[in-house]
């Protein structure tokens, strides 16, 4: 999984987990001739918002580093308000 934290992520990387998430039936998507267009349009809101990655143990044990550094982030890229 890889070390404990937040990771901005950039290029191919970015581009495959963001349709990963963003994508509900790919096979619709691509039946229907929009595969296309739906990828483009993913790279162009790529190119103005940064993703980031969470890795972290499958642990409750470590809910309690997660949520800090969660709000650490947050606060420090002014994502949320305090």
């Amino acid at each position: 999984m890889g070390e404990f934290g937040i990771y901005r992520l950039s290029g191919l990387t970015a581009l495959r987990r963001f349709l990963s998430a963003a994508t509900y039936q790919a096979k619709l998507l691509e039946s229907t001739g929009q595969l296309s267009r739906h990828t483009s349009r993913s790279m162009s809101i790529l190119q103005r918002v940064p993703i980031w990655e969470l890795r972290r143990p499958r642990d409750l044990a470590t809910f309690g580093k997660t949520a800090d550094m969660l709000a650490n982030h947050w606060s420090t890229h002014r994502i949320m308000n305090k």
